[in-house]
């Protein structure tokens, strides 16, 4: 698409944004008040219109209207915020803010968006997409967060708190039931025991058949089956001592087998239609054996994952301030057979699959932080400072089986080879110190300055499995180091100034970093590179303000978004087959654009809401390695060099990957009364997004034209909210698109998918 083409095609979708925006100037019976959100972006309780910020924040009420039910879900409405799940396993989310995210799930690998769960980071990629079940609130912030939530939050971060210990009996259970046979049923109960110790109890179960039909095996793939159970206790030890303690315990086998439209292909994924297809030979069965052994027997495909966490957080109100000791452990266990080229492509159907990742994982972290907060001189200056500790664990055995057919023509005789089965162990030691203050300097004039000093240890060892050269001691004979460390300041700066009570604006300077690493996926020795941190400084000014009588929320923002030495995954085919997994720090990034966040409420009935993203980025200050690429592409008649790295096939710099022109969203909901105290309520949201590239290289296989996703509802609840039942619709209009490209292999987004549940609240 040409660039006065893509002007247009942004600016038409913009110019619905603003005549919806002109309408909401009109007037409608009754006036309501949009209600008060809270965030904890800056780290403690403050209403989301008084945090100088970039931050979508979604209440309870948002996530049952916006049918808000997993992690992905929140694509829907965050600006220039973009995703999917990542190839093959279904726990792990691939986000991407202003630019800034990571495709990768090996643990040698940070992703830059974080992610927390009661203020403790969840480290590991592929535990992030966080099971929603009894949820009190979720933000997404965007920009860099290295002041006060620390490395790997250089996009920005997503935080979930769940629902504490109600003072109160009570709970809620709730049933459904959808397409593919999608079982769901969750529940929740208060059972306070005094009046000095609270407690909750939550759990889920969930089954799904799938959507894709495996045509060597005649199974059904891409279905989920999991569980989880959720206890809390808080403990009132006094008037000024609080303690929160929580455990939780989650299995899920979710998975994202590659799949395609019937009578298509893997390569182009799917077309349109709820009609996929898939060729692995792998059956689902479990075999005997080791998990290569059930593989080379053509059995146990899948993904199973269980995991589970300890949280303390203990609050303690002095005169002098407030001091939290936060701790938090979580263990992961992750094992899964999957084929990344579905049978080898081209229908082969090969028994053990066309290029199987079999991964034995276990991930452990630990988590230790104090933090105290206070204000100072009669409430002018806000202070919150902090110290930080964390150890990550991390074990993996991953082998590499690829299949070729050596006798082409009838019947299949493929050679299965070992490309590589290594046992990575690599660990993390990380600690920090953070202050930040807000100072009043008038009443409407606040000056906020803070700073994180981080130092981190990493260190990585190899064995080889079969006994050959991919070990430890192969790689530092290539002057390879297997410790990193690195040492790190990153302020913030924020000037705030509050024009009344309903308007403020502000501007800000924010500095954050990512970790480095290896290509841990190497195969070889001399493939086991090292990649160094990148860094980012984030330049924001927005608005915030309240208008029309509390009834319409208008938050904007600006940015640019330079970005030091970007981690950029990317993967090729080597002249023998074999597939490379290479993360370099290809280039610089620069993202510049412009946000908002709307929310009309007119009256108590209706309630409307928008957002856009417009975003430009580019990369720059190409490395000689990568000038020299481009070079000898340019060089050759075939383009040979073309199509790896951040280098297209016709030997330009690439567009950035996963970073759309914009993104913009509108829905709304309508609670009609029905009488004696029931209402009806429908709603619904469309989300529009601009043309990306999905594949780093730029190759036309990762290429995403922009797509439209339509979502909707319509519930029925009593005025006590005791009963509530439901039927949606998730991508209604059955819209297909490519969520990431993998060897020339083609992922889609899952199809139309509709629920019907019921909910009581007692």
């Amino acid at each position: 698409m040409n660039e006065s083409l893509l002007q247009k095609t942004a600016l038409s979708k913009v110019s619905i944004i603003i005549g919806t925006t002109a309408m909401l100037a009109m007037p409608t019976g009754a006036l309501a008040q949009i209600d008060e959100v809270i965030t904890t972006a800056q780290r403690r309780d403050q209403n989301v219109q008084d945090v100088p910020l970039a931050v979508t924040a979604f209440s309870p009420d948002d996530l049952e209207i916006k049918q808000i039910d997993e992690p992905l879900d929140l694509l829907q409405f965050v600006p220039n915020f973009y995703g999917g799940n990542n190839t093959g396993l279904g726990s792990a989310n691939v986000y991407f803010i202003r630019g800034q995210g990571n495709t990768e799930t090996i643990a040698t690998f940070d992703p830059p968006v974080g992610t927390y769960v009661d203020e403790v980071y969840i480290a590991r990629q592929n535990a992030n997409n966080v099971s929603f079940f009894d949820v009190e609130s979720i933000e997404v912030l965007r920009g860099p967060q290295g002041t006060l939530f620390g490395r790997n939050t250089t996009g920005g971060a997503v935080v979930t708190r769940m629902k504490k210990p109600s003072e109160e009996k009570g709970g809620y259970i709730e049933l459904q039931y959808g397409s593919y046979d999608r079982y769901l049923g969750q529940a929740s109960v208060d059972m306070p025991i005094n009046e000095s110790i609270l407690t909750k109890l939550s759990g889920f179960y969930l089954d799904e058949e799938g959507f894709v039909d495996n045509l060597a095996t005649g199974e059904t793939l891409n279905g989920q089956e999991g569980f989880g159970i959720r206890g809390d206790v808080r403990f009132l030890l006094s008037d000024t001592w609080l303690w929160d303690v929580s455990g939780d315990y989650v299995e899920d086998s979710g998975a994202n087998f590659l799949n395609y439209s019937r009578g298509g292909s893997p390569l182009t994924g799917a077309e349109g239609g709820s009609d996929r297809v898939a060729n692995t030979g792998l059956s689902i069965e479990s075999g005997t054996g080791t998990l290569v052994e059930q593989a080379l027997s053509g059995k146990g495909l899948g993904v199973d994952n269980s995991s589970y966490s300890l949280t303390s957080n203990v609050q303690v109100d002095l005169a002098s301030g407030v001091v939290n000791f936060i701790a938090g452990y979580r263990s992961l266990e992750q094992d899964f057979i999957v084929d990344f080229l579905d049978g080898g492509f081209g229908g082969q159907q090969f028994p053990s699959g066309g290029f199987t990742i079999i991964n034995e994982g276990e991930h452990n972290q630990i988590s230790l932080e104090l933090k105290y907060s206070n204000s100072y001189f009669e409430g002018a200056l806000d202070l919150i400072s902090g110290l930080y500790y964390f150890n990550e664990a991390n074990t993996t055995d991953l082998v590499d089986l690829f299949s070729i057919d050596v006798n082409p023509g009838p019947g299949i005789s493929p050679v299965v080879l070992n490309l590589a089965n290594r046992t990575i162990v690599n660990d993390l030691n990380t600690y920090a110190v953070y202050t930040q203050g807000d100072y009043h300097l008038t009443d409407r004039l606040t000056f906020t300055l803070g700073a994180r000093w981080t130092e981190e240890v990493k260190t990585v060892d190899y064995k080889d499995n079969t006994g050959g050269n991919l070990n430890t001691e192969a790689i530092l004979n290539l002057g390879v180091a297997t410790e990193q460390k690195k040492s790190l300041v990153t302020p913030r700066a924020v000037i705030n100034y509050d024009w009344n009570n309903n308007i403020s604006t502000y501007a800000s300077a924010t500095k954050g970093f990512k970790s480095g690493g290896w290509n841990a996926r190497g195969t070889t020795p001399d493939q086991i590179v090292p990649f160094g941190p990148e860094k980012v400084w984030n330049y924001e000014v927005g608005l915030r303000s309240v208008l029309i009588d509390n009834t319409l929320q208008l938050n904007a923002t600006a940015f640019l978004m330079d970005v030091d030495a970007l981690q950029t995954p990317s993967s090729f085919i080597r002249p023998n087959g074999a597939i490379v997994f290479i993360t370099q720090n290809f280039a610089d990034l620069e993202t510049k654009g412009v946000e908002a966040d709307i929310t009309w409420a007119p009256n108590s009935q209706l309630n409307l809401f928008a957002s856009l993203g417009v975003q430009d980025a580019a990369y720059k200050n190409i490395p000689e390695q990568g000038l020299q690429q481009q070079a000898d592409c340019l060089a050759s008649p075939t383009n040979v060099g073309g199509g790896r790295g951040i280098i297209a096939p016709d030997c330009s710099v690439a567009d950035p990957v996963r970073t759309p022109e914009y993104t913009a969203t509108l829905g709304g909901s309508y609670e009609i009364p029905l009488g004696r105290g029931w209402s009806v309520t429908p709603a619904a949201n469309i989300r529009f997004v601009g043309e990306t590239f999905t594949g780093t290289s730029g190759t036309a296989a990762g290429f995403e034209d922009g797509y439209t996703l339509v979502n909707a509802g319509l519930s029925l609840q009593d005025e006590d909210k005791n009963w509530r039942a439901f039927v949606e619709c998730k991508n209604c209009m059955d819209e297909a698109y490519i969520t990431s490209v993998l060897a020339g292999g083609v992922y889609s987004n899952a199809p139309v998918r509709w629920n019907i549940g019921i909910r009581r609240n007692f």
